[in-house]
């Protein structure tokens, strides 16, 4: 089960939705990535490494890492400031550079 948390900028109002899980994934036998959710419990037993999202601190930028070969910098300015959406509270908003993002207490999501 999966749970969602909504963050907004205390200057801009800018929002974004984060979620707690990733996107599970084991390799099949020609060495394609297999995703796999919750409740498939079988399919999940068999994960290995997973994908997550990132946002940049410094430009704004979403993109994804993979556990197998974590990314180390921002893919557009490669900064090294980013962080799991999941974890936005209190962090800089780089869309303004001037709030903060805030965790919206009155929201909830779960899947």
């Amino acid at each position: 089960m999966a749970q969602a948390k909504c963050f907004e900028c205390d200057n801009c109002e800018r929002e974004i939705t984060a979620w707690s899980d990733n996107d599970a994934y084991y390799l099949n036998d020609e060495g394609k990535k297999v995703y796999a959710y919750h409740p498939n419990m079988d399919e999940l037993e068999k994960c290995t490494d997973y994908e997550s999202y990132c946002l940049c601190l410094d430009c704004g930028r979403k993109f994804k890492t993979d556990s197998a070969k974590p990314k180390t910098k921002c893919t557009k300015c490669k900064s090294t400031n980013f962080v799991d959406p999941y974890d936005l509270d209190e962090k800089p908003c780089p869309y303004c550079n001037e709030g903060v993002f805030r965790e919206d207490q009155s929201f909830f999501r779960i899947s």
